[in-house]
């Protein structure tokens, strides 16, 4: 008897399973796309004069209307740069947001870019909101005062399908550019503002663009 007849119960298995794991789970590498991205969203975007460290924010043109696609309407409230580390990343599938936003991003800046900052603390995204605790580097010398005005948590909302694949691909410890608007999105069943997801500072944020920064990006000291 041959090895695959042998065991073809076992790799019939481990290809299903295999199988399950590429189209179901948030791990895979696999780019979910929502189920907007069929067209697109028409994302013109008005650039802001940020520098290379932290977000800038910027108002929303009078002229600019609210975007309504089936079933999803998000009206920009202020247009929204930052050039940021990642500091952790989640995927999601099978929330009610998962259908606009399959990933959630803790960034942070100035100190909280810092390479220091990924070994001192500790990140934890679950269930759309996030945990910040002490990690293995020793004693932290910045308030919790001082942690929150520099990191945020994003729930990123790919403008287009190409916008969904370089978000797929940035990874914890890289360091990024995002630009677009910050939204309030409205659908037949439930709204939700920017800016009140959990606590003060988790932003949904629309990204008309994604730029890769090198990754000897110099930040600021961490104490």
């Amino acid at each position: 008897m041959g090895f695959i007849a042998q065991y073809r119960h076992t790799i019939i298995a481990i290809a299903l399973c295999g199988l399950a794991w590429w189209f179901l789970s948030p791990q895979s590498p696999r780019v979910f796309l929502p189920e907007y991205l069929e067209d697109g969203v028409n994302c013109s975007y008005i650039g802001s004069n940020a520098g290379d460290n932290g977000p800038s924010e910027t108002a929303v043109p009078a002229s600019m209307q609210p975007l309504v696609l089936s079933k999803l309407k998000m009206t920009p409230v202020k247009g929204y740069t930052v050039s940021a580390r990642v500091l952790q990343r989640t995927r999601y599938l099978y929330d009610d947001l998962a259908k606009i936003s399959t990933f959630d991003w803790i960034i942070g800046w100035d100190f909280m870019g810092n390479k220091k900052a990924l070994t001192r603390l500790k990140y934890t995204l679950k269930n759309r909101s996030f945990a910040i605790e002490r990690g293995k580097g020793g004693l932290l010398d910045y308030s919790p005062n001082d942690l929150v005005h520099h990191f945020t948590t994003v729930h990123l909302i790919p403008a287009n399908k190409s916008i969904a694949s370089k978000i797929n691909k940035i990874g914890v410890g890289d360091n990024v550019r995002l630009e677009g608007w910050l939204v309030n999105l409205e659908t037949p069943n439930w709204t939700q503002d920017t800016g009140t997801m959990e606590i003060e500072g988790s932003e949904i944020l629309l990204v008309c663009r994604v730029v890769p920064l090198s990754p000897q990006k110099v930040w600021p000291n961490f104490k």
